[in-house]
């Protein structure tokens, strides 16, 4: 804990970890097809795809407090779990280059693919009923309904592989969120593949990678 001293002064955190997910199958990859690019290729260097010839990845999160030997943190894109080799300050000084000196491809921008409608089947609405009534708390979220505004934000945002679009496009998708899996059905691109629908909800921590359980 020694280690984490003055860090509470800081208000976010370079996280440096490692893609320990990725499945005992990885191989590093030296082309990617980035979902929203429906196909289209890209080095792998010029994406965050998790399957890089190093699986190390950096992202940005919000530092809430720091109690002993323990970091709590928010605003994050990690699974649950996952390694944590360095930790290190935010510092907008140095880390945030002046906005007239970025460019980044219109691709990469959040608001460069429209997002999914994100529909809640009535028997899904039921299901979530069903686990408020059981009064099993989620494990991140505050409560249920807003693990659901989450899942739907990732939803919205059709995290499909290229490969899932292609070729399983008319089956049900699972996902997890917090402890919450749903099972979903994208629309069709004969019907304008606009929205998704959430059929069913159930508390399922999601399932560990193979070595993991080894």
């Amino acid at each position: 804990q020694y280690s984490l001293q003055g860090l509470e002064e800081f208000s976010h955190v370079w996280l440096l970890f490692h893609f320990d997910d990725n499945g005992a199958l990885h191989s590093p990859r030296s082309k990617v097809q980035p979902p929203r690019l429906r196909g289209e290729s890209k080095g792998v260097f010029s994406t965050r795809a998790p399957h890089r010839p190093n699986p190390l990845g950096l992202t940005l999160a919000r530092l809430d407090g720091v109690e002993g030997a323990t970091l709590h943190l928010s605003a994050l894109d990690l699974v649950d779990g996952t390694p944590i080799l360095d930790v290190k300050p935010y510092i907008p000084a140095y880390d945030a280059p002046p906005p007239d000196q970025v460019r980044c491809p219109a691709w990469s921008l959040p608001n460069a693919a429209a997002l999914l409608d994100v529909r809640v089947s009535e028997e899904a609405q039921r299901d979530l009923g069903g686990i408020e009534q059981a009064g099993v708390p989620p494990r991140l979220s505050r409560d249920w309904s807003e693990a659901l505004q989450g899942l739907s934000e990732v939803l919205a945002q059709d995290p499909r592989s290229t490969y899932r679009k292609q070729k399983c496009a008319d089956e049900e998708y699972p996902i997890y969120f917090d402890r919450l899996k749903a099972w979903c059905i994208f629309d069709s691109e004969e019907a304008g593949g606009a929205g998704v629908e959430i059929i069913a909800l159930s508390v399922e921590d999601p399932p560990k990678s193979k070595r993991a359980r080894e």
